[in-house]
């Protein structure tokens, strides 16, 4: 797996154990974070972390 491939699992799995804890990072993180994946063609991660923002 490349590297930006690495650093974009570890921040997704971050950022969902965050969330699943309790813990809301800001929508615009999320955000982000989702772009990023949708960039790398991830989709399946994109949408699971883009069913975390708000309405």
């Amino acid at each position: 797996m490349p590297q930006e491939d690495q650093d974009l699992a570890r921040e997704f799995n971050t950022m969902t154990m965050m969330i699943e804890e309790g813990h809301s990072p800001h929508p615009m993180e999320i955000w982000e974070l989702v772009c990023a994946l949708r960039e790398a063609e991830k989709f399946g991660w994109a949408n699971r972390l883009a069913e975390y923002l708000p309405d």
